[in-house]
């Protein structure tokens, strides 16, 4: 049992650390919104297409690293959660879309909806992983198929949301084609290069040491390659767009703040 709970808590970081507050900070801008007379449901595939970006990169980091994770913060006695650890981390790949949706929706008060749609999402992705790994015990099918029944999970919480009239669905087709495309052409850049999915033996300094280049490579492969889709379709308006306007203000921000401590 331990092992299961140590590998969910590793596989679940981006949920628990990134999706989770995210969540709660805009279930209260949009029941605010819902409150007064200027609507904010428009801008729910945007902002759920921008998690999915920042997320998207680091789920690939935990399953394809999950090895070094293991090796780094638990040691080699537990090696046999990293197998584990590639798997749940694939839940997180498309919980911001359902996530987002699922704010969207409480607050616009189908609260019953809400509740169906994740009792019986919950049962269907128990289901498939049981019957997953019963049929084969390849890490990357058994991956393959849990995203699978999470992405169509997200579908079924982004047909309840297009039925809101604010709401226009196509704005994230081509964001979420974008970083999908990006994060497949990461994940095959690392099978090639024989970085994934590896039976890891080394002392937790060297694993820590290994995971922190990795990241890195993950995190420059996929900026790059998002980068460079978003300049091929001619820069459209979109999740790549905010992030990196937010990435100029944050350094803006800070500067301002020292400044002004800075005077007397």
């Amino acid at each position: 049992m331990g092992l299961y709970v140590i590998a969910w808590e590793l596989g679940s970081l981006p949920n628990t650390e990134i999706v989770a507050p995210a969540s709660d900070a805009l279930f209260a801008g949009f029941s605010r919104a819902q409150r007064g007379t200027a609507g904010s449901a428009q801008h729910a595939p945007q902002v759920a297409a921008m998690l999915v970006a920042v997320i998207a990169p680091i789920t690939i980091t935990i399953s394809c690293a999950s090895g070094y994770i293991v090796a780094a913060l638990l040691g080699p006695h537990w090696a046999a959660a990293a197998p584990l650890v590639s798997i749940t981390a694939w839940l997180c790949l498309f919980a911001p879309l359902s996530a987002v949706c699922n704010v969207v929706l409480v607050a616009d008060g189908r609260v019953g909806t809400t509740f169906t749609g994740k009792a019986a999402a919950t049962a269907i992705k128990l289901v498939v992983l049981i019957a997953a790994t019963a049929i084969t015990r390849r890490i990357e099918l058994i991956a393959a198929a849990v995203t699978l029944c999470v992405a169509i999970e997200s579908c079924g919480y982004l047909f309840l949301i297009s039925r809101l009239p604010e709401v226009r669905l196509q704005t994230m087709l081509g964001p979420m084609s974008r970083i999908l495309l990006a994060g497949s052409m990461v994940i095959f850049v690392l099978y090639k290069l024989g970085l994934a999915w590896r039976s890891v033996i080394m002392s937790s300094l060297a694993s820590f040491a290994y995971l922190t280049a990795l990241a890195i490579l993950v995190a420059a492969l996929y900026t790059g390659f998002v980068l460079a889709l978003w300049y091929l379709v001619g820069r459209p308006a979109g999740p790549e767009q905010r992030l990196l306007e937010l990435c100029r203000s944050v350094p803006q921000a800070l500067a301002l703040r020292f400044s002004r401590r800075q005077e007397p």
